[in-house]
């Protein structure tokens, strides 16, 4: 049973990482089952996917 919230929790955050990119890179981070490389990898990609979106928005990025 508990093994089917974790991945539910999972895929939770790989929508949010999608979705809104700031809070999902939190929650990755609080995350225990990434190692820290494959997390700075994620999050280097999913910063780039931020400011791309943000720069066809129109939006300044702060």
């Amino acid at each position: 049973m508990e093994r089917s919230n974790v991945k539910i929790k999972l895929w939770i955050l790989w929508v949010l990482l999608i979705i809104f990119p700031p809070l999902g890179i939190v929650f990755l981070w609080y995350e225990k089952k990434y190692s820290k490389p494959m997390k700075l990898i994620v999050t280097i990609v999913i910063g780039l996917y931020f400011i791309g979106v943000l720069t066809l928005l129109g939006l300044p990025a702060k």
